[in-house]
């Protein structure tokens, strides 16, 4: 049951939010270039699921004599981890800041964090 668990909540939750909200989060944060990706975004989802499905299948057959559960927990474990990581960017005195944040002299650990949402401190 616990592998249900795991596996609903990364090829679920993780990627229908990335599918339901990128449009939200394309309007409400500018980026150089979102509004071209959210006008082509069905097609994009489209054209990325079956080159993901070929290339998985062939990973698959190659690799793994044809099982499809090896690559598949491959592929969550590495969801997972790229989550982890974006999830320590949120958490506002990570250490993680001391080594991405530009050094200067303005900028101490001690400073509020810019809300990156709105581009603003």
């Amino acid at each position: 049951m616990l592998t249900f668990a795991i596996i609903d909540l990364t090829a679920g939750v993780l990627r229908n939010g990335v599918m339901q909200w990128y449009q939200i989060f394309a309007k409400e944060v500018p980026q150089a270039g979102a509004p071209e990706i959210a006008s082509h975004w069905g097609v994009l989802l489209c054209r990325l699921g079956i080159v993901g499905g070929f290339s998985g299948g062939m990973v698959s057959d190659k690799f793994f004599q044809s099982r499809r559960g090896p690559p598949a927990a491959l592929l969550c474990g590495f969801m997972f981890l790229l989550c982890g990581g974006m999830a320590i960017f949120f958490i506002p005195r990570a250490p993680v800041h001391r080594v991405f944040r530009p050094c200067s002299s303005r900028w101490r650990l001690s400073d509020p964090l810019p809300d990156v949402r709105h581009g603003r401190r």
